[in-house]
């Protein structure tokens, strides 16, 4: 039993990272919680994070879909900094670029209530400069545009998704996987080419690689914590 814990907790070891500091950030936990490792974020990681807002359960229960009901990719802006990219989520209502750890701290004291919680999808690989490169220029070309108007936002729910092929890096307003899945496809982190409609796709499908399959390019959702402490179980928590 020793033994596989040991091997477990290994398994949840981050990728090697060379040529920056890296500042660890919280934990992440495995499947069945019995350890943890810090975490330290990296360009291209995934962000899942879920809540209790019963406005958004409504909107995503009528769309056939459940938690978690926000997505956020990381990537380094061109002054150097690990930003995270999203857009809705909590008051935003626009494109946003807000340092990780600002970010992740914030995750610490709304989850402290035990009314939301998060996961993070990890790189296997590091971003090779031309990937990072073009991230960057995607995320920072992005920032500021607007959220989708909320009627827009409901008649998506309603139609589960745009009806159009959406990701194109010109249009002037996003959903969150939408904006994510956009900004994979314009730097190319995921082998097999074009993404089938961004629009069309919601967090709990990147969970779950429902629709497109992210694990040739980044590892199983781990539940993220802002301490050592083992998370308790979250009601309607989707499991790897």
């Amino acid at each position: 039993m020793v033994a596989l814990t040991l091997a477990a907790c290994l398994a949840l070891a981050p990728v090697p990272i060379t040529g920056q500091e890296v500042r660890t950030v919280g934990f992440l936990w495995g499947a069945d919680k019995t350890c943890s490792v810090p975490y330290a974020p990296q360009e291209g990681d995934i962000l899942l994070t879920t809540s209790r807002d019963k406005a958004y359960a409504v909107v995503w229960a009528i769309a056939g879909t459940d938690h978690p009901y926000h997505s956020t990719i990381f990537v380094r802006r061109t002054t150097g900094e690990l930003e995270s990219l999203e857009v809705g989520g909590g008051s935003s209502v626009s494109v946003t670029l807000r340092g990780v750890v600002e970010r992740l701290t914030h995750l610490m004291q709304e989850y402290a209530s035990k009314e939301g919680a998060a996961w993070v999808r990890r790189r296997k690989t590091p971003l090779t400069p031309e990937q990072s490169a073009r991230l960057t220029a995607f995320a920072e070309a992005q920032f500021g545009k607007r959220f989708t108007p909320t009627p827009e936002f409901l008649r998506l729910a309603f139609q589960r998704g745009r009806l159009y092929r959406s990701g194109d890096p010109a249009q002037d307003e996003w959903i969150c996987s939408e904006l994510l899945l956009a900004a994979v496809e314009q730097a190319d982190l995921l082998p097999g080419g074009v993404i089938p409609n961004p629009g069309r796709q919601t967090p709990r499908e990147l969970f779950h690689d429902r629709r497109i399959d992210l694990k040739p390019a980044w590892e199983p959702p781990l539940r993220w914590t802002g301490t050592a402490t083992p998370p308790p179980q979250y009601r309607g928590q989707p499991l790897p």
